[in-house]
């Protein structure tokens, strides 16, 4: 138990660890979406038009790993994610009521509400702005790509909110956050690509 409470100090205790383990846990997603599922849908799809067609062929599934698309989301997690889930954790966090119960619905409806259609939107137009894309990319990505995208959201991280506000401590929050997160950046990081690959194609 002292174990994972130091893991839970070091890796939380300071916002640029908050932040450094935020850009490592959005590459590993990405390296994820990479090598498992979006390798294995090419070594089933040839040489078409699939996702991440172009890299090389080393790796799983038959394709190379894109690099500075790893780091692209470990940027995104870390300059841009982290600050404005730390921010936002501390401000919701600090919303107080005598009943815990609905404490935790308006902690979770805001949570929901506000900053859960923001999210995926900052993504898509930070990835497609590092990309390279212009406005009318990052137009076209949100129009595919953002809606469905945020219904997923909400099924993964209303109950992930309601067990972060209730019994995760607020030093830690960021870092839970991140844990469930792990499955959601492996997520964003394949829709992202796929919906790329769909504009271009």
């Amino acid at each position: 138990m002292s174990r994972i409470r130091s893991l839970l100090n070091a890796t939380t205790s300071t916002f640029p660890r908050k932040c450094l383990t935020t850009s490592v846990l959005f590459a590993t997603g990405d390296t994820i979406s990479q090598r498992i599922f979006e390798g294995n849908a090419r070594s089933g799809g040839g040489s078409g038009g699939g996702v991440g067609s172009t890299r090389g062929k080393s790796g799983f599934g038959g394709g190379g790993q894109d690099y500075l698309r790893s780091l692209r989301m470990a940027f995104h997690g870390g300059v841009i994610y982290a600050p404005i889930m730390t921010t936002w954790l501390s401000l919701i966090g600090g919303i107080k009521m005598q009943s815990k119960v609905l404490q935790t619905v308006v902690r979770v409806a805001m949570d929901q509400i506000i900053i859960g259609p923001i999210l995926p939107a900052v993504f898509f137009t930070s990835l497609t702005l590092l990309e390279g894309g212009d406005l009318k990319k990052v137009s076209e990505k949100l129009s595919k790509a953002w809606f469905d995208t945020w219904l997923v959201g909400v099924a993964v991280f209303t109950p992930a909110s309601v067990i972060n506000m209730t019994l995760i401590a607020p030093q830690n929050r960021i870092l839970f956050v991140n844990a469930v997160g792990l499955s959601w950046n492996t997520f964003l990081s394949y829709k992202n690509s796929r919906t790329k690959s769909l504009i271009e194609h």
